[in-house]
């Protein structure tokens, strides 16, 4: 998937390279998402579970939301042996040009991948950007996550993990 995202709509929240909600089960394996403007690579939206992003390389990505991100999940997903590459802020935000951003989750898995490039960002994110929304039944509390065996190459801002004590 590449050159995609040239129109300035990411405020509209539905753009991306590759974008599912509520998956359950889901493997994305060996896709290149590249040259991106106005969107991320990968966008797991809302309530996913058991699912698995492996093996893909995300490069060359201008956008809010960076190379993947995962949001609002209460159950276990992995993101893991993923080349994260060259990821550069958009238009104006809070939180701008991550390399791989788990907003307001849980348990997730962000394990042997290779972020580089991230000049803007943190190249991981385990953030509570959405901390007051309700997604069945009650919020995500940014615990039980697990970061693990990354490498990262020329990320002045590696990791953030909003609540360390449970992660």
């Amino acid at each position: 998937v590449e050159r995609i995202g040239g129109l300035a709509v990411e405020r509209v929240w539905e753009t991306a390279g590759l974008k599912f909600h509520e998956c359950d089960g889901v493997l994305i394996r060996r896709n290149v998402f590249r040259h991106l403007r106005h969107a991320p690579g990968i966008w797991l939206d809302y309530m996913n579970r058991n699912s698995r992003i492996t093996g893909n390389v995300v490069a060359d990505i201008e956008a809010i939301h960076g190379g993947i991100y995962l949001e609002v999940s209460h159950a276990p997903n992995a993101i893991d042996h993923n080349i994260v590459w060259d990821i550069r802020k958009g238009v104006e935000f809070r939180e701008n040009g991550t390399g791989i951003h788990v907003d307001s989750g849980e348990e997730a898995v962000v394990a042997h991948n290779l972020l580089g490039k991230i000049p803007d960002e943190f190249a991981v994110r385990m953030s509570l950007g959405q901390a007051p929304r309700v997604v069945a039944g009650r919020v995500g509390l940014c615990r039980r996550h697990r970061v693990l065996n990354n490498l990262f190459f020329e990320t002045p801002k590696r990791i953030l993990l909003a609540r360390s004590a449970d992660n």
